[in-house]
């Protein structure tokens, strides 16, 4: 079956037994013959119409309207085949009592079937099973104010992230005006507290790639690429598009907007290591599709790489770190 033979059979699933097939015909089939770009538009897409399919199959409980919403990697397009799912939902009910433990009941067996084809649940509780990410349009209206005035309280950075990173599932929430990532938008123009506490998240030391002089002396061999690269420029991008006030989701368009504030940052720099990470990453995964836990696809040790991906994942390294330090010197004086 071709990528697009699987989609069709997606959408066509008229049973939770047929969805459950056309996904796992997805996920047992050898990973696209394709860029790491093309690869990811169409994982993401994927998760999109399957989550999209689900949604409708499982159906909100009677009295309840709810909008689902894909987030993180497969919200930006930038999912690689194999990626888990993280949503956040929105809903509202008739009637004066409270639903919301119905809601999560459903939207648990949204997520269940999703899973049962292969589609992973993201590990962290990102999903809309869980109260944090569903809520109903007053809720998340409130706690969006909340997370960006306190943003170092109840995980704000991180919520900020999912609903910044928010890309509906359907058309219905389109129509009603639930916009998370709009309504964190303007929150942050509210909370200028929010910007300074994603650069704060941003140049957090997590992960680094190590340097020769570490791998010479034994002290350190392997690194997790998308810990040490991919996701210290994501956070980057996602600062950046919120200081713009940019409705921009994929990281190298946010790479790209306007900003009047980290302007000594070379931007062009990031997106040059972003897209070789990525492409790198797609490498191994490909490699390790069948043999290897999904856990450990991102995780490599350097003496396996040839000698240009080394070169490659070590300058992109030093690319994020410089980026690092110039916000975090920058912010201080803003």
């Amino acid at each position: 079956m071709t990528l697009d033979d699987h989609l069709v059979a997606i959408r066509g699933a008229r049973t939770a037994d047929e969805l459950v097939t056309a996904i796992g015909q997805v996920r047992a089939a050898p990973p696209p013959r394709a860029g790491p770009e093309v690869a990811a538009l169409w994982w993401s897409g994927l998760v999109r119409v399957a989550a999209d399919r689900a949604v409708d199959l499982v159906g909100p409980p009677e009295g309840v309207r709810w909008h689902w919403f894909v987030t993180g990697s497969c919200g930006r397009g930038e999912a690689l085949p194999g990626a888990d799912v993280e949503t956040l939902a929105v809903f509202d009910a008739d009637g004066p009592n409270d639903r919301r433990n119905e809601v999560f009941a459903q939207a648990a067996r949204v997520h269940e079937l999703l899973e049962n084809g292969g589609l992973a649940g993201d590990s962290n509780g990102a999903t809309a099973s869980r109260a944090r990410c569903c809520r109903t349009r007053e809720e998340w209206v409130a706690a969006t104010d909340r997370w960006a005035q306190a943003p170092q309280t109840d995980r704000g950075v991180v919520m900020a992230g999912l609903m910044l990173d928010s890309c509906a599932v359907g058309e219905t929430a389109a129509t009603t005006g639930d916009d998370p990532k709009l309504w964190m938008r303007e929150a942050a123009a509210r909370h200028r507290e929010l910007g300074s506490a994603m650069a704060q998240d941003a140049t957090a030391s997590r992960e680094v790639v190590p340097a020769r002089l570490a791998v010479l002396t034994g002290r350190r061999d392997s690194v997790d690429i998308k810990q040490a690269v991919i996701d210290p420029i994501v956070r980057l991008a996602r600062l950046k598009a919120v200081l713009a006030d940019s409705a921009a989701s994929a990281t190298t368009d946010r790479l790209s907007v306007v900003d009047e504030q980290l302007t000594d940052i070379d931007w062009d720099g990031l997106v040059q290591a972003y897209r070789a990470t990525t492409v790198l990453r797609w490498t191994l995964r490909s490699r390790r599709w069948e043999k290897t836990p999904r856990s450990a696809w991102d995780i490599v040790t350097l003496g396996e790489l040839a000698p240009h991906d080394r070169a490659a994942l070590r300058s992109a390294g030093r690319e994020v770190l410089r980026a690092q330090r110039v916000v975090r010197y920058q912010w201080r004086l803003l």
